[in-house]
C-alpha cells in the first residue's frame, strides 16, 4: 500500500484544469469564461486559492433538534407510567412504544452525515468547490456565494495547522457560514491567505504584483503563485 500523502499547503493557482462545478475539462476554453457543462464562471489569472483539509461537520436544522427533545421527553414520561398502561390500556403503551421505535430509527436514519475526511477547498470570486482527496472531479461541489457582508476568518491552530470560516448574512439579517474547515498552512502564510480570502469572498480581483503598474485592482506582493 502507497503512503498517504500529506495534504497540501495553501496555493494561490490559476484556474484549474476541470471545472470546480462539476469536473468538466476546460482546456483549450478562453479565459475568463464559463463552464459549457455546468455553467460555473472561472477567471483568467491567479483567481484560485487551493487548501487541504478537513470541514467542522455543521448541526443540522432547529427543527431537528426540537424532534429530538420531544422524543426524548416523550421516552422519559412513557418510563414512569409503563407499569400503569400495562395493567390499564396496554394496547396505548403498546402503541406509544412502537412511536418512539419508529420516530428515533426515522431520525437516525435521516440524519447521517456523509463522511467526508480530508478535502481539497478551492475559493475564488464566485464561491468555492470542495471535494474529497481522490475522488473523481466529477464528484465536485460548487457553493456560490450568497447573502450579504460576507467576511472570512482565518486564524492559527497550531504550526502547521489553521481554521478558516466564512460568515455572511442573507437580507433577513440571518447569519449563514457557508464553509468552516481546518487547514494545513504554515504559520507564516497565514495572513496571506487571510488577505486573498477576504478579496475573493468580497469579489475582489486577485492580482499577483508582477513589479509592472497596476490601474484599478487590488495587488498583494509577495504571494506564491503556482
Amino acid at each position: 500500500m502507497a503512503p498517504k500523502r500529506p495534504l497540501p499547503f495553501p496555493e494561490l493557482v490559476e484556474r484549474l484544469d476541470e471545472c470546480l462545478g462539476c469536473g468538466y475539462p476546460l482546456e483549450g476554453i478562453p479565459a475568463p469564461g464559463f463552464c459549457p457543462e455546468c455553467g460555473v464562471g472561472f477567471d483568467d489569472g491567479a483567481s484560485v486559492l487551493v487548501l487541504g483539509g478537513i470541514a467542522k461537520k455543521m448541526g443540522g436544522p432547529v427543527w431537528r433538534k426540537v424532534v429530538w427533545v420531544l422524543i426524548g421527553i416523550l421516552a422519559f414520561v412513557y418510563s414512569q407510567l409503563l407499569g400503569i398502561l400495562i395493567l390499564s390500556v396496554p394496547w396505548i403503551g403498546l402503541l406509544v412504544f412502537v412511536m418512539l421505535v419508529l420516530s428515533t430509527l426515522a431520525m437516525a436514519m435521516t440524519g447521517k452525515q456523509k463522511k467526508r475526511g480530508s478535502e481539497i477547498f478551492a475559493f475564488t470570486r464566485s464561491g468555492f468547490s470542495r471535494w474529497t482527496v481522490g475522488s473523481k472531479p466529477s464528484s465536485r461541489d460548487f457553493v456560490a456565494w450568497e447573502g450579504v457582508h460576507p467576511a472570512a476568518i482565518a486564524k492559527r491552530v497550531s504550526g502547521v495547522w489553521a481554521s478558516v470560516k466564512v460568515v455572511s448574512f442573507d437580507e433577513q439579517g440571518k447569519r449563514i457560514i457557508p464553509i468552516e474547515c481546518g487547514f494545513r498552512c504554515k504559520e507564516e502564510d497565514i495572513a496571506w491567505v487571510q488577505d486573498i480570502l477576504g478579496l475573493m469572498v468580497s469579489g475582489e480581483r486577485v492580482v499577483v504584483d508582477s513589479g509592472e503598474p497596476q490601474e484599478n485592482k487590488e495587488v498583494l506582493p509577495g504571494i506564491p503563485l503556482v
